[in-house]
């Protein structure tokens, strides 16, 4: 193709004038459509070396380990420092628009050829347990839920239901709609290139929707929440995680915080007391997410004889270097007490002149920002904690820690889904 003289059977003179050769770019390209190829790619690398690729033999990944050592002193590319610049900046080009184009490129592209009949049959009986992916382009996916990612962003026809948006999802999603609240759904403005499934702007608010089985370790890890959580907060949005274990809590979640006829109540009209345990406990059960904790010390804030907000204290039941713990603040659902839970704190500072207190709270409702207004410090991030799920009960880790845990559990159907951990407060007497 050079000009220069060549000798058959070879129509290159050189592997350089080779590689330089579109129509044999094309071939090659052609080929590795071509599943029988493929295959037999495969089945000649197995019976000489064991494995199915190059890049699977140890030989060969020593040698490139010893190259990249030699070159740059580090022993994977990921770790030199050009490379994380240049991935930064491709993140940082990642607009909507391009992420658009992307897609539309993508979509034009895909059709029925890209799946087995297996893949096909079992996405059509609804069944999340894909098998069966033969084509090329999902040779380096390992994660099933990547390979239904895919599926259902470019085929959602291969699914069976509308966008596959499951029942929590829509609920959400309609009550948005009847409050006239303008929302965005799978947005990758907020904390790109990861999304937030419903996107509040005028709230700055986002909802995550976590389905049991696409959430669970086995297929996002342990720290897939808490990450997308603090990258939310960087940006200032406040991102609530539903679960699917939660059931018809999920969107009383949502009403009490986009409601937009809230009740607005002053601290300043209502007056503290100490209340009983079966107040507390039912005033707590009813209106906060986690229901109630043991607590020593339990203050309602009472505008005339209605009680409106609770704030609950006992001994620190993790870290024992403070005196006491905040185990529970909470108001009436779809109620704003303004200043409230300041007046409370400032009544338990007063009456049980505490010297220290720290306290916990969940990211799985967004960062929080009333402590430090109340005189509390950040103080760091709890590890995620979990659950054990199935279809019929969720259990906490404290009553399942055993020898073999994971493999018992697993053994009786349950899946294993990670939080996104705990912000941690402290207070301290200046004293």
């Amino acid at each position: 193709m050079c000009g220069t003289e060549v000798f058959k059977p070879s129509i290159y003179c050189s592997l350089k004038c080779a590689n330089e050769s579109q129509d044999r770019a094309d071939k090659i390209k052609e080929a590795f459509k071509n599943s029988d190829v493929l295959e037999k790619r495969k089945q000649t690398f197995r019976e000489r070396y064991g494995v199915e690729s190059n890049f699977h033999r140890a030989d060969v990944q020593g040698v490139v380990k010893d190259t990249i050592r030699s070159k740059y002193g580090v022993e994977n590319i990921s770790q030199i420092q050009q490379i994380k610049e240049k991935k930064k900046r491709t993140v940082e080009n990642w607009t909507p628009e391009f992420l658009e184009k992307r897609r539309k490129n993508l979509d034009s592209s895909w059709s029925r050829e890209h799946y087995s009949k297996e893949l096909e049959e079992e996405l059509e009986r609804g069944l999340p347990n894909i098998t069966g992916v033969n084509d090329p382009i999902f040779s380096s996916v390992k994660s099933l839920a990547t390979v239904y990612r895919l599926v259902n962003n470019h085929r959602p026809d291969l699914i069976g239901s509308s966008n596959n948006i499951s029942t929590p999802h829509q609920e959400v999603l309609d009550f948005l709609q009847s409050e006239g609240i303008e929302f965005r759904v799978n947005d990758r403005t907020v904390i790109r290139p990861k999304e937030i499934d419903i996107f509040v702007p005028s709230l700055g608010i986002g909802f995550e929707i976590n389905g049991t089985y696409w959430h669970r370790e086995d297929f996002v890890g342990r720290s897939y929440h808490q990450d997308k959580s603090l990258m939310a907060k960087e940006k200032d949005v406040k991102l609530i995680h539903l679960y699917e274990f939660d059931g018809n809590q999920n969107i009383e979640i949502v009403k009490n915080l986009v409601r937009k006829n809230n009740r607005r109540i002053f601290a300043r009209k209502c007056k503290v007391r100490e209340i009983e345990t079966k107040d507390a406990k039912s005033f707590i059960e009813d209106n906060h997410r986690y229901g109630y904790a043991r607590s020593t010390v339990k203050l309602g804030l009472f505008l005339d004889e209605e009680l409106i907000q609770v704030m609950t204290f006992s001994k620190p039941r993790f870290n024992k270097n403070y005196q006491f713990e905040l185990i529970r603040l909470c108001s009436l659902k779809e109620t704003t007490v303004v200043g409230g839970a300041g007046k409370l704190f400032a009544h338990f500072l007063k009456n049980y002149k505490p010297v220290s207190v720290i306290s916990y709270s969940s990211l799985n409702n967004g960062y929080n920002t009333v402590y430090e207004k109340i005189g509390f410090r950040f103080e760091g991030i709890t590890k995620p904690s979990y659950v054990w799920c199935n279809s019929n009960e969720r259990k906490s880790r404290y009553q399942t820690q055993m020898r073999n845990e994971s493999d018992f559990m697993k053994s009786k159907g349950y899946h294993k889904v990670y939080d996104s951990g705990n912000e941690i407060f402290v207070w301290e007497s200046c004293k």
